[in-house]
């Protein structure tokens, strides 16, 4: 009878250690206490930080307009919105018409920006932003070369795609409410709607 309840109690040992581990909420004797993941609060600052970038394109008609703005963004903590900065490069050549004379002009433009943008679902957003140029011109009474600053701001709508848990591409369509055109994107031939596509990543997935 003893040898009996030994081997009972032995096997009854072996199947409750050969259960799988559940992780289960408190009061719940067989299981587990869930496991303790990071608190919001104490992650880093670039936990919070993204990066990527946009890019515009277009050539024909005697235009070709090239604009390229890498980005680094701050997302806040259980917020659907992020701001951040960034700057921009842009190249502008078209052909510009003025009687029986034909012109052909380039020209760079180097700038620096800051944006502001609003999730309004998980696959669309709100983004805005203030872009401030700067680029050489001549000074038509001192006829020497100085430079010159003008300000853009354009406010879009934008649909993303999920690449990794860290990633995603997305593109945007917007316009420009600021700048009139100053900024060479009359080489662009939607101006002033625009039309940009782009890649962003979280720096605490690298």
């Amino acid at each position: 009878m003893k040898f009996f309840l030994v081997l009972v109690m032995s096997l009854t040992s072996l199947c409750l250690a050969a259960q799988p581990v559940r992780y289960g909420t408190a009061g719940d004797s067989t299981a587990r206490p869930l496991k303790k993941t990071k608190p919001v609060d104490d992650l880093r600052f670039w936990d919070h930080c993204y990066s990527g970038g946009d890019l515009m394109f277009y050539g024909g008609n005697g235009s070709v307009y090239f604009n390229i703005s890498p980005m680094l963004g701050y997302r806040p903590a259980n917020k659907s919105f992020s701001y951040g900065i960034g700057t921009t490069y842009q190249y502008s050549s078209f052909t510009y018409l003025s009687g029986n004379n034909i012109s052909q002009y380039r020209f760079s433009l180097v700038g620096i920006r800051g944006f502001l943008r609003q999730d309004i679902s998980k696959m669309f957003f709100l983004h805005g932003e203030l872009e401030n140029y700067f680029t050489k011109g001549r000074n038509i009474f001192t006829r020497k070369d100085e430079l010159i600053s003008f300000a853009c701001a354009n406010a879009f709508i934008g649909f993303k795609q999920m690449y990794s848990d860290f990633s995603y591409y997305y593109i945007m369509a917007g316009y420009e409410f600021l700048g009139d055109g100053k900024a060479g994107i009359y080489a662009y031939p939607l101006h002033p709607f625009i039309l940009k596509a782009g890649y962003v990543f979280d720096l605490k997935g690298k």
